[in-house]
């Protein structure tokens, strides 16, 4: 070969490496352009430099990665999943704080924030129901906030029950004029992804209606989400829960203040008779509630407390299960740790005839008996901090 031709092949060796060189070259130039236009998450997070922001999502009640991006040195980001996003509830995660965003791979969705105040300073654009979501968190983040100090203040074991009633009835307030917020913006977006969430700061045992109506109007939209299956599970729970209560047998007596209670005599888990008459000289506490009961189940913590508070100073518990399993009531009282002795029931549900006999038409019911056995107080009025205020007063200092 002469030198010649062998230079020429060189030389077109080299205009194609150059060819490819600059066409790679100009390739890179021109995807970084579009690059924010591409199907994903692309932004900012000041202070964020260097670290890993992770796209996650529920699978299976599992919080799984599904994709990844280091942030760069001037804070920027794009995060454009390898895989196709079917429409769903995901997190965008740094550190240990995550923000939810709904989205799917037809969006192109921005993001800016800053790293020491991640999910308060998050301003999300190009995906409407995520933007929707964040402006509602927004409103109620406050209000949350100020529940929560509420709540610190009506579980501070060092404060007198007056205090820790106030602060629970200030709770409660706040509660029910968040939820009446929340339930105005559900139905003003009830279509959208986005009231699923909002739906999950409600409880489907008072607002049914409500729930149904979004599982209906979503199931297409969102139905193979988790967050979906969660909501669609304790609604279904609620339903259940309100097939049980419609199955109660009409009042036969009422409990009225100053009453004599009538006596139960009723099986404990042993098998063993056991008589609320066997505690007269001791206030009392009846109450009727059941393993399967949701609002019973929160309730027990408040008992417990009073009971270990209260018991060396003549206070004691007689519970009435209206459970129709067994298995269920005994595991119920070792979970939530009834550690009294007055366990009875005769497994008939609401057809129990210590039901029937104190006309129980909702659970939980507690009855407060003082040492004679005639009734203090009941329902509402003995539950959560009020019940100590009772027995601060019936057994004095």
């Amino acid at each position: 070969m002469s030198l010649h031709k062998e230079n020429n092949m060189k030389y077109t060796a080299l205009l194609a490496f150059l060819f490819i060189a600059f066409g790679t070259c100009a390739q890179k130039v021109n995807s970084k352009k579009k690059i924010d236009l591409l199907p994903g998450v692309h932004g900012q997070i000041i202070g964020g430099a260097g670290s890993k922001l992770y796209l996650v999502k529920s699978v299976n009640r599992v919080q799984t990665k599904i994709d990844s991006v280091q942030i760069q040195a001037d804070g920027s980001f794009h995060l454009i999943p390898e895989k196709s996003l079917n429409l769903d509830y995901y997190n965008l995660v740094l550190g240990e704080v995550g923000v939810m965003l709904i989205t799917d791979s037809t969006e192109v969705v921005g993001l800016t924030a800053d790293a020491s105040a991640f999910r308060i300073t998050a301003v999300w654009t190009g995906s409407q129901q995520t933007h929707m979501m964040q402006t509602l968190i927004n409103e109620l983040d406050p209000i949350v906030n100020e529940q929560q100090s509420f709540i610190q203040i009506a579980n501070d074991p060092n404060l007198s029950a007056e205090e820790r009633m106030d602060a629970k009835t200030k709770y409660n307030a706040s509660a029910a004029s968040a939820g009446n917020h929340l339930k105005e913006w559900i139905k003003m977006y009830e279509a959208h992804p986005a009231a699923l969430v909002a739906l999950m700061s409600l409880q489907p045992s008072t607002d049914l209606a409500l729930f149904r109506n979004e599982l209906a109007l979503l199931n297409d939209k969102v139905g193979n989400t988790d967050l979906y299956a969660l909501v669609k599970t304790e609604t279904e729970k609620a339903e259940k829960a309100l097939k049980q209560s419609t199955q109660q047998p009409p009042q036969s007596s009422a409990v009225s203040k100053g009453m004599q209670t009538p006596e139960i005599s009723l099986p404990n888990p042993e098998g063993n008779i056991m008589k609320l008459s066997d505690l007269k000289g001791k206030v009392v506490l009846i109450d009727f509630w059941a393993s399967w009961c949701g609002p019973c189940r929160k309730e027990n913590p408040n008992v417990v407390k009073a009971y270990e508070k209260y018991s060396a100073r003549g206070f004691e518990v007689f519970s009435v299960s209206l459970d129709t399993d067994r298995g269920r009531w005994i595991q119920s009282i070792e979970q939530d740790k009834l550690t009294w002795s007055g366990h009875v029931s005769d497994l008939k549900g609401w057809s129990s005839t210590a039901a029937s006999d104190y006309g129980v038409r909702s659970i939980p019911f507690p009855v407060l008996i003082d040492q004679e056995g005639k009734v203090v107080a009941f329902g509402g009025d003995v539950r959560g901090p009020a019940l100590e205020i009772l027995l601060e007063q019936l057994l004095g200092k």
